[in-house]
């Protein structure tokens, strides 16, 4: 159940951040020229607008995770975090060790962007750089251990709100493979336009 919650709100940061304008075309209130124009690249949006079911789909996953940022965690020690920090940890949790230019390319940031919310994880005492262990010059970086323990704490309150939200599980397998092939779908989507433009 954890890591169906964590690939929510990758799914959910993805959204608001690349998305926003496809789902708003959807319903209408964009057009797909003005998504192409407000991107600044060749649109990688299919031609055709989703089906309503898609859209309804992409609508819940925003409100679901609007409703989940809503709730105060109820330990003191969590650390709360910005929508880009969140995708940041995530991203390291699954990948410790990456380079910064490979986690600005997997979390969309520019890099500039990225050195901003690196600097504000490691002063938070969440992230470490380090060296690297081919090249002294290249920079490496990881969760720090209260990186860590805040992750698996912010996704355990995750998980105890989404359950008693969702008054069971029967369909929760289901869900999660279709939200990580929605992830990854995106992430691809989004890569693959980076990479065209």
């Amino acid at each position: 159940m954890l890591l169906g919650i964590g690939t929510l709100n990758f799914v959910t940061d993805w959204l608001f951040k690349y998305n926003y304008e496809l789902v708003s075309s959807t319903m209408g209130i964009v057009g797909e020229n003005q998504v192409r124009q407000r991107r600044g690249r060749g649109s990688t949006a299919p031609k055709q607008a989703p089906d309503g079911q898609w859209a309804d789909f992409a609508d819940l996953v925003l409100t679901i995770s609007r409703e989940i940022k809503f709730g105060d965690y109820s330990s003191e020690e969590a650390v709360s975090l910005s929508p880009s920090e969140g995708v940041v940890m995530r991203y390291l949790h699954r990948h410790p060790g990456s380079i910064p230019s490979r986690v600005a390319h997997a979390s969309g940031l520019q890099r500039s962007n990225l050195s901003t919310v690196l600097r504000g994880l490691e002063d938070r005492g969440l992230i470490e750089r380090r060296s690297g262990v081919d090249d002294a010059r290249e920079v490496q970086i990881f969760p720090t251990a209260r990186g860590t323990s805040n992750y698996a704490l912010v996704r355990t309150e995750w998980a105890e709100l989404v359950s008693a939200a969702a008054g069971g599980d029967a369909d929760l397998d289901a869900a999660v493979a279709l939200l990580q092939r929605v992830e990854a779908g995106l992430v691809r989507l989004r890569q693959a336009g980076e990479q065209a433009s």
